[in-house]
């Protein structure tokens, strides 16, 4: 009986850690906090504390690389996916579908949120046709925020994430997501002043 009961613990236990897990983790399968060696993928080094990788924990089909930014005791802090080249023509079409398929995907699970889609005021490319050029030559916005203060329902420890169209050239874009945890400032905090140390 007294073994039984103990079988009984541990197992609930363990199930109790399964939801814990579920209820923190990230997107990509990567957590707030996890340390780059964790990773099997560590990455190239592309900017101070910031490593480029082509293998996450959980990948998805329309992103091809992972920027990732670890502080040094603050750990992971912030995720940056890069989508893989979309042929279009000038109008964006395939660009705003997958935009918006993507924006679709990511309300599923964050709920409400603020889209910015315009085109500045001081832009002179204004027809329709030269939709693509204005998004290569940043006078067009297409990008979605989440956060607490849209009302989002943030998870995972997420503080906001922020979904754009960009432009490689006026015949294949791109989406990026950019995920920041909720110790993103700290993190930037910690890195500022070791790079200040040099000073």
């Amino acid at each position: 009986m007294i073994k039984n009961n103990f079988l009984n613990v541990i197992v609930v236990a363990l199930l109790l850690m399964v939801v814990v897990k579920s209820a923190t983790a990230g997107p990509f399968g990567l957590e707030m906090g996890m340390q780059r060696s964790e990773l099997l993928d560590q990455g190239e080094e592309i900017a101070p504390f910031k490593y480029q990788v082509d293998e996450v924990p959980k990948k998805h089909s329309m992103f091809k690389t992972y920027v990732l930014k670890f502080g040094p005791r603050k750990g992971l802090c912030y995720i940056k996916a890069v989508g893989k080249n979309i042929k279009t023509d000038e109008y964006g079409k395939e660009i705003q579908k997958a935009f918006s398929e993507m924006e679709f995907k990511l309300q599923k699970i964050y709920g409400q949120y603020k889209r910015a889609d315009f085109l500045r005021e001081d832009s002179s490319d204004d027809d329709a046709d030269e939709w693509m050029e204005t998004l290569l030559e940043g006078d067009r916005i297409l990008a979605s925020y989440w956060d607490n203060s849209k009302g989002s329902t943030m998870k995972g420890n997420l503080a906001s994430v922020y979904l754009a169209a960009e432009a490689t050239n006026e015949e294949v874009g791109y989406l990026v997501i950019d995920y920041k945890f909720d110790n993103y400032a700290q993190c930037e905090s910690e890195i500022s002043s070791i790079e200040d140390d040099a000073l």
